[in-house]
């Protein structure tokens, strides 16, 4: 976004059932670095975590471009969540 950009490692096709995930404290960086604020959902929606019994809730997102391969994807909307060591999860959706 804004002309910059920031590479980074992610797990992808993780079977996890949505499509985007950003850890909190990146996305935070990100969105003080680039200019692109975190927006607030409609409501907080309830997430099960890998364990199928810890549950948090998502509350924001950040819209970004994503490049894969070559491959740019613009304004895609990323789920911030507490995701511990991994930066990105590319899910299955």
């Amino acid at each position: 976004m804004n002309r910059c950009g920031i590479d980074l490692h992610s797990l992808a096709d993780t079977g996890a059932n949505g499509f985007l995930f950003i850890n909190r404290p990146l996305a935070i960086r990100l969105a003080r670095m680039l200019g692109t604020p975190m927006q607030p959902l409609p409501y907080a929606v309830p997430v099960g975590g890998y364990d199928g019994k810890s549950k948090t809730y998502v509350k924001h997102f950040i819209r970004l471009h994503l490049t894969i391969d070559g491959r740019r994807i613009r304004n895609c909307p990323f789920i911030v969540l507490d995701l511990g060591n991994q930066d990105v999860i590319i899910g299955l959706k």
